[in-house]
């Protein structure tokens, strides 16, 4: 039995990810439920944090970079 690899193509906020698996020819969007994510600033009401908790996610869980190109 074989695990599918897949990485996080974008990050739309600190709590919902879309997840890439290239193996599969398939990618999904990831909500973490039960997780309280700030609103940021590129929402209509942003709340205290929200900035900080989206550059959070985008630094520690992206995995490709701006030209496209997969990190190893």
């Amino acid at each position: 039995m074989c695990s599918p690899q897949g990485y996080i193509e974008y990050v739309f906020s600190a709590a919902h990810y879309l997840v890439v698996l290239p193996g599969e020819n398939c990618q999904f969007s990831l909500v973490l439920q039960g997780v309280k994510a700030p609103l940021s600033s590129e929402k209509n009401k942003p709340e205290a944090y929200g900035d900080e908790s989206l550059l959070f996610s985008r630094y520690h869980y992206l995995q490709v970079r701006k030209g496209g190109a997969r990190e190893e």
